[in-house]
């Protein structure tokens, strides 16, 4: 768990100090309601922490973590590719199962996929699939 805590609202994005929770010094915190999230359900996060006695303990922090939100968006660059891959990927799979489907399923007694229209769709998804694939 990260704690991020507002040091110093005056410094604006450098007044806000980010620490691991470990440890006695963290003892008391406990996290507020899960936020409501749109995928990645697995990925926990939590809106407002409470900490039973009120104060954030954070002489318990080295000024190493002290770097205001820099230390937050230190890995987003790594963090946005890892989504992009993720989403590129559950785009070509859901591409699979719908042309498995097309295939399977039959309308006007011939399968899906075999109809014009969705010829043209499901050439349109894979072309997309391959430009998010290769696009970059």
């Amino acid at each position: 768990m990260i704690v991020v805590a507002c040091t110093d609202p005056d410094k604006g994005a450098m007044g806000f100090l980010a620490a691991g929770r470990r440890g006695e010094a963290w003892r008391g915190l406990s996290g507020g309601r899960k936020l409501d999230k749109i995928g990645l359900d697995a990925q926990g996060h939590r809106g407002a922490v409470v900490h039973r006695r009120g104060r954030c303990p954070l002489r318990t922090c080295s000024a190493k973590r002290a770097k205001g939100s820099s230390n937050l968006m230190q890995n987003l660059p790594q963090e946005r590719i890892g989504i992009a891959v993720m989403a590129a990927t559950a785009m070509e799979t859901v591409l699979e199962l719908t042309l498995q489907y097309t295939k399977e399923r039959k309308a006007f007694g011939r399968p899906v996929g075999s109809q014009q229209n969705s010829r043209f769709l499901l050439a349109e998804l894979a072309t997309e699939a391959t430009v998010v694939r290769h696009d970059g």
